[in-house]
């Protein structure tokens, strides 16, 4: 095994187990900067296995955090220099311990794996913007220690590599979301005419581009319905939760091309979801930014879509939740201009073929 080689003398030397978990963490930058979609990462390691696991642990964060579309590792150790065409990630693993602690005070034993890293993330530009030490921790305090199987302390070892990963994830993501909550906050509500709203929308779907690598569609869909929350109360938004499960239902599976829904996808989705309206689109993604068109229907087959269809593109981390305020936001001034028409009420007639007819003298006379 990979780390039982590694020296313990860390954990050999804690006097305790909180000693033997404290976090060493101290990154410091603004987490923000040209770093668009790409990310290469090189990491510095004794053992070549370890520094593969380690892109991996990076590739399975940052990838599925709306972070990066690609992250690929590179054995180029020269340092980024202007103009390159990716941000860059580098890792120094300074020190690798796993191994049982034994706390005779506090009466606590338990397994303990750590990395001690040192960070450097450089946009496109060659500026820093994130750097400093990172601590990848994980334990077990649970299970007997001599009941703990090698397979269980590998799942430790490789949970404190993802552990590493995470925190620096957590501040790109943390920057990134502050760029969309600024761009939520700076949305206004729209206003239907009255007795319009609220009417249920629902956002369905988008096409991902066949050749992408990543499937985005699912996640801008989620995003542009909590963005169209937003828009105010005019407009009742069906929780993506109920979305998914009513699609998951479908007996044929998800559907071919939200883009092209026909009126018999509609008829099987509709009555259980009871929206008025539909967003749909199609989403792109390339080594800079994201791209999304969108439109928004009504349910009724022959109903055309209302307003054209709209367009957003956002670069780097959290590009998906910018666009999707974007999309909401051109979307909700689309319908601002053509607001669905005003449905009759229950107890008002929908058409003058629906009144009650009046009986011929005929028809008034009792039977015989």
């Amino acid at each position: 095994m990979r780390l039982a080689v590694l020296p313990l003398l860390f954990l050999a030397s804690c006097a305790s187990f909180k000693a033997a978990i404290d976090d060493k963490t101290a990154l410091t930058g603004p987490a923000q900067g040209d770093l668009g979609r790409e990310l290469e990462v090189h990491v510095a390691a004794k053992d070549a296995g370890l520094a593969a696991e380690f892109v991996d642990a990076v590739e399975a964060d940052f990838e599925s955090a709306d972070l990066f579309d690609a992250v690929v590792a590179t054995a180029d150790t020269a340092p980024v220099r202007s103009g390159a065409s990716s941000a860059r990630l580098d890792l120094e693993v300074k020190g690798g311990e796993s191994g049982d602690v034994h706390d005779f005070w506090r009466q606590r034993d338990g397994f303990v794996a750590r990395y001690e890293l040192d960070c450097r993330l450089t946009d496109r530009t060659g500026t820093v913007v994130l750097e400093g030490p990172v601590s990848g921790i994980a334990y077990d305090d649970v299970t007997d220690t001599d009941k703990l199987k090698e397979e269980k302390r590998q799942e430790i070892r490789a949970a404190a590599r993802r552990d590493a990963a995470l925190k620096i994830g957590r501040l790109l993501r943390r920057s990134a979301q502050a760029k969309a909550n600024d761009a939520l906050q700076a949305m206004e509500r729209i206003h239907l005419p009255k007795g319009v709203g609220p009417v249920r929308i629902a956002s369905l779907g988008f096409d991902d581009d066949p050749a992408a690598r990543r499937r985005r569609g699912s996640q801008l869909t989620r995003e542009v319905a909590a963005a169209l929350a937003k828009l105010g109360p005019d407009l009742d938004v069906v929780s993506p939760e109920e979305v998914e499960q009513e699609l998951g239902a479908d007996s044929e599976g998800l559907l071919r091309s939200y883009e092209k829904i026909g009126p018999n996808e509609l008829d099987r989705i509709i009555p259980r979801l009871g929206m008025r309206l539909i967003v749909v689109g199609k989403i792109t993604a390339d080594g800079n930014r994201v791209e999304a068109t969108a439109s928004v229907r009504p349910t009724a087959t022959d109903g055309a879509p209302i307003g054209p269809s709209v367009q957003a593109a956002a670069e780097g981390p959290g590009a998906l939740s910018l666009v999707a305020v974007e999309l909401a936001r051109q979307l909700g001034g689309e319908l601002e201009k053509n607001p669905p028409k005003l449905l009759p009420k229950r107890d008002e007639p929908d058409s003058p073929d629906d009144l009650p007819k009046k009986k011929t003298d005929d028809e008034q006379k009792p039977p015989k």
